[in-house]
């Protein structure tokens, strides 16, 4: 017979249920993967790793069984059958173990590392005279009116199109922009899905020094398009809710367009807008 540490371990509980648990948790992990990893798309290769760890497990249970019913004497196995299958049951069992470990690790590690601050870069000159909040823009005169307001405060320019096309454009190098994209980059991007990160980022540097700050925050059709809009609504009411107790102006260029009549009455009631201003 066959007797080591990994064995007893899963020995220890009842075969059936243990296996059972074990299958269940890897046909769920496979069933909500999609779903689990369209909200969540920076969990995806840890969530991959542990699923990939629960059902090596689950095969190595698996494998286990008849060495259970044979110490049960529900069976009977020739002792090299017994040595065998404990081997492979055993590898299957340590090999699993890895994924399941570097899997929880990578979670941990996304949820616990410090979110990067941004820094504030004040722009030389005085600031126009204008009320802290979120400000709805047309999308035209959005370019405008950040060159506009830009002076005297320290902006921050979140959008779709890169960050160097963005700089060169406004002629601006300290300038902090972040890029909101699905592609994976070392620095400066933001995934779509990511409001929490992207809040949190965002109050993080409205937060510091009590510099007046700029936001000019683009995109928002795409970030409505990946999360919905009722997420994105609440994102935008949070933002303004910090932007009123930090000295900031946000400005969010969007088109009428771009939303049904309920969603554009919604942003209209709760954001001031420019339109008439840019017009």
């Amino acid at each position: 017979m066959t007797a080591n540490i990994m064995h007893i371990v899963l020995a220890g509980l009842p075969s059936r249920d243990c296996l059972v648990a074990l299958l269940t948790i890897t046909l769920l992990s496979l069933y909500y993967r999609h779903q689990f990893i369209s909200h969540y798309p920076q969990f995806s290769r840890s969530y991959d790793l542990i699923t990939l760890g629960f059902s090596l497990t689950s095969l190595a249970k698996t494998i286990f069984l008849p060495l259970d019913l044979n110490d049960a004497g529900f069976i009977h196995l020739e002792q090299s059958t017994e040595n065998f299958l404990g081997t492979i049951g055993n590898l299957l069992l340590f090999i699993g173990l890895f994924p399941m470990i570097f899997g929880w690790a990578g979670i941990i590690s996304s949820i616990t590392r410090r979110y990067e601050l941004v820094p504030v870069v004040e722009i030389e000159g005085e600031p126009e005279e204008m009320s802290p909040g979120v400000y709805i823009t047309p999308s035209g005169s959005g370019p405008n009116l950040l060159s506009k307001l830009i002076k005297g405060r320290a902006p921050l320019i979140i959008t779709r199109t890169m960050p160097k096309s963005v700089r060169k454009a406004l002629n601006i190098k300290e300038v902090p922009v972040l890029w909101i994209t699905a592609a994976e980059c070392s620095e400066g991007c933001v995934n779509p899905r990511r409001l929490e990160y992207l809040l949190h980022t965002l109050v993080n540097f409205m937060r510091r020094e009590e510099t007046p700050k700029l936001i000019y925050l683009d995109g928002l059709e795409y970030l409505v398009i990946e999360n919905g809009f009722i997420p994105v609504y609440k994102f935008l009411s949070a933002l303004k809710d910090y932007a009123l107790i930090t000295n900031t102006v946000i400005l969010v260029p969007a088109e009428k367009a771009s939303f049904n009549e309920r969603e554009w009455n919604l942003l209209r009631r709760e954001f001031e807008s420019l339109q008439e201003k840019a017009e």
